[in-house]
Parts: C-alpha cells; structure tokens; sequence
C-alpha cells in the first residue's frame, strides 16, 4: 500500500508526483524537498486541511519548514477548492497506473524512478503551459 503526493504549480499546471508509503509528515517534507530541488521554492503552498499541514494554533512541522523557507501556506476551504489536484489525480489513476503495470513496476522506489526519468517530462510536456510565464520559484540552491 502506498499514496501519491501530488502537487501542481498554478500558474503553469505543471505536475509533480511523488509515491510514499503513508501521508506523513516526513514523507510530506521528503516530498517538498524533491520538488523544491527540482523546481525551486513556491511562493506559496495550497494545501487542504491535512494533520501534516494544518493544526489548529500552532504551525506542523510541515509548517514551520514553509515558515523557514518563507513559504507562504494557504488552507482550501473546502474539498471542491482542491479540484485541480483531484481531477488530476483521476488522470493520473488511470494513465500512471497503466504505465507502471506496462512496466511491470511494483516498488515505490521503482515507480518514483518511473516519474523522474519518463512519466512527469513526458506529461508537462504534454499539459502544462509554461511558455512565455515567469517563473516566481526561488532558488532552492
């Protein structure tokens, strides 16, 4: 058993994935820093109200990691203000899982290697619009 951590950069729609063996918070910020050191640092982070994020009066430590980055953290509302990443997650149930069974993929060490050298190029290439966009990630070098 495993999850899909996925995220989505909103002014371009580029993907990224990551697969963890549970929603956790060292999983969570194992998964910020691949994407930070693949894309750089957001400037701001829209997650739902997940107990790695969010507590209510005090920061998770996935929130003091954001607050140490200068990551601004804002909270969907609601289930529906997470449409992006839900309808994208739907795609990537169908398509992702077909490709690591073509692939015969069955670890998660395996299926993140998949993401990094095929599955994710392959699908920003294909959906994200990033031409002519400023790119506002900082550095995370």
């Amino acid at each position: 058993m495993c999850c899909l951590l996925h995220a989505i950069d909103d002014a371009s729609g580029r993907v990224f994935l990551r697969f963890v063996p549970s929603e956790n918070t060292a999983d969570t910020l194992r998964t910020l820093r691949h994407y930070c050191e693949r894309f750089g640092i957001p400037r701001t982070l829209y997650t739902d109200h997940g107990t790695v994020f969010y507590a209510k009066n005090t920061l998770t430590d996935v929130g003091r990691a954001m607050t140490t980055l200068g990551v601004e953290m804002l909270f969907a509302g609601s289930p529906q203000a997470k449409g992006r990443v839900e309808r994208g997650n739907r795609t990537h149930q169908d398509r992702l899982v077909k490709a690591l069974s073509r692939e015969g993929i069955s670890t998660i060490a395996d299926a993140n290697r998949y993401l990094d050298e095929h599955y994710l190029d392959d699908h920003n290439r294909r959906f994200a619009q990033c031409d002519g966009l400023p790119d506002v990630h900082r550095s995370a070098n």
